[in-house]
């Protein structure tokens, strides 16, 4: 076990926001400050993935964290299961160059040599299970060393919060001490009509998946009891609340697991200089439920694919298929495949296009949704899980998830018509950090913050009982 705590640096800051009421989420309206403050509470926070360096899983963990820090005193426990243990590393950057704010403290929980090895056999041909065995081990560390915190500090409320799959909850349920759990993910499948795209053995494996998660959510025998134990549940997208609600009995509130940084200080974009292309950034891991050849195929026609020039950001499984199909589509030189890069040329890269592009078919909330609304960079999406959520109509365009074609020509008609109306960029651009704001990190740890306050209420009127 390491501990991070904050020293004489400068301490981290992050985006400052308001939350705002919303029907669709759980962040209510803010209140006015109270006349007294209000005590901080004790939080330990399971939170596996937790890198300042990192977005997706990493990122949640992270910015979580450092905004809960400000209501509360918080410990996170987080780890690897890698031998080359790639977050302990960016901890120890981060420690080198400045420091935890106040209230926080980092305790990173070693992987054993038993997890280590079952995640290098998850590498082998058809050996991917066992990276939720290696996962398994690690949560089971991560109880031994939460066990002796709660001996020398017992917390207030005990939160498991990452990774977000519903699959594997960890343990620190049976702690006895007032447990919270999610943002839930893991819960949406594959849908049907985009088996154009996949490959015949794509297509089996999507279908297998499933049937398999639909089975999964039945039988999750110790995730359904650590709902149940929960004094309160947040799902990340409609489908996990009703997971939740449906088949496991239980109440949960809609909760996007990620949040944006909105730029403190915001111009609206110009206006899209309709003598030139239109700049579209596309980033995301390259596999089959990313779906990319929507955006490849809605591009293929002649009048598009000379009006937008994109940037493709990220690599994987797929990349050299999708990079094939651009070119038999004849559409190769409006694709620019920058591959993987660090996530602060992400972001540059992300601010300097007209229009973020999501193709996803399958997914949370993907956590460039949230980067592109926070630097004013209008979304195109489809209209389902967790970007359905957070893209409104004011700062982007979804298209309805209703099968390939479908969505080819959706991509097509929203490109077109931000081609052929250059004003909705900008207008859109300032929606889009509107909409950041309401979905700040700040915003929502202070509802999270305000939900642990009511859970130690009802816990102690429980007792009192």
């Amino acid at each position: 076990m390491r501990n991070l705590q904050n020293e004489d640096r400068n301490p981290v800051d992050g985006a400052a926001g308001i939350p705002l009421a919303g029907p669709e989420i759980g962040l209510s309206a803010h209140r006015p400050p109270d006349t007294m403050p209000q005590p901080r509470l004790k939080i330990l926070l399971s939170a596996f993935a937790c890198s300042p360096y990192r977005g997706s899983e990493a990122a949640v963990g992270w910015q979580y964290a450092v905004h809960l820090a400000r209501h509360h005193d918080v410990t996170v426990l987080c780890g690897d299961v890698e031998r080359d243990k790639p977050t302990a590393k960016e901890h120890a950057r981060f420690q080198q160059v400045s420091s935890l704010p106040p209230g926080l403290m980092i305790v990173y929980v070693e992987p054993s040599r038993a997890t280590q090895i079952c995640e290098r056999i998850h590498r082998l041909p058809l050996m991917w299970w066992m990276f939720y065995v290696a996962y398994n081990l690690w949560q089971r560390s991560a109880l031994r060393e939460a066990q002796q915190l709660v001996r020398q500090n017992r917390p207030d409320v005990v939160h498991h919060l990452n990774m977000i799959g519903f699959r594997e909850p960890g343990y620190l349920y049976t702690l006895g001490i007032p447990f919270v759990l999610g943002p839930l993910g893991g819960a949406n499948n594959t849908p049907r009509g985009y088996g154009s795209a996949c490959g015949r053995e794509n297509r089996l494996t999507g279908s297998l998946r499933t049937f398999a998660n639909e089975i999964q959510k039945r039988i999750a025998g110790r995730a359904r009891k650590a709902a149940r134990t929960a004094r309160h549940i947040w799902a990340a997208t409609p489908r996990e609340r009703q997971m939740v609600t449906e088949i496991w009995g239980c109440m949960a509130e809609l909760f996007p697991e990620t949040g944006a940084n909105p730029q403190a200080e915001f111009t609206p974009r110009a206006p899209f200089d309709d003598a030139g292309r239109l700049r579209v950034l596309w980033s995301g891991s390259h596999c089959q439920r990313k779906c990319l050849p929507i955006l490849i195929d809605a591009v293929a026609t002649h009048e598009l694919s000379s009006r937008v020039a994109v940037t493709v950001l990220g690599e994987g499984s797929e990349t050299a298929a999708w990079q094939a199909r651009a070119v038999a589509k004849g559409v190769a030189e409006s694709f620019v495949w920058k591959g993987r890069v660090t996530h602060e040329e992400a972001v540059r890269t992300l601010a300097s296009n007209d229009v973020c592009v999501l193709t996803s078919t399958r997914e949370g909330t993907p956590h460039v949704v949230l980067e592109a609304l926070g630097a004013g960079v209008p979304v195109i999406c489809h209209d389902a899980c967790g970007m359905g959520l957070v893209v409104d109509d004011s700062c982007g365009i979804k298209v309805p998830l209703a099968g390939f074609h479908s969505s080819v020509l959706g991509f097509r008609q929203a490109l077109f018509q931000l081609i052929e109306n250059p004003d909705l960029i900008r207008g859109k651009s300032a929606s889009a950090h509107a909409r950041a704001t309401h979905f700040s990190w700040a915003a929502k740890a202070a509802a999270i913050s305000e939900r642990y306050r009511q859970v130690v209420t009802d816990a102690t009127q429980a007792a009192d009982r």
